[in-house]
């Protein structure tokens, strides 16, 4: 979950499992992790900005999770992918 600054909120599910996509709204099935980040925190995750790890956005408490939080830890390296494939 993406927090807009104005309090809204958007949903993505990245399925890793499967299919390998990413879509809009909730996962259709109960998800292994739930990340919720701000959409600055995510934008600089994602940019990869020197400032910015998903290790560093969680100690600070910009980057919260719900689950199995080892999966968090691959989070960095999903964006980077992501990032190669653009």
């Amino acid at each position: 979950r993406c927090d807009e600054r104005g309090g809204d909120k958007a949903s993505w599910t990245i399925d890793l499992k499967k299919k390998g996509e990413v879509t809009k709204g909730p996962s259709p099935t109960k998800p292994d992790i739930v990340i919720t980040l701000s959409d600055e925190t995510l934008t600089d995750l994602a940019n990869g900005k020197a400032r910015t790890s998903g290790q560093k956005a969680f100690m600070s408490g910009k980057l919260k999770t719900k689950g199995n939080i080892m999966l968090a830890t691959k989070l960095d390296g999903v964006l980077k992918g992501a990032k190669a494939k653009l």
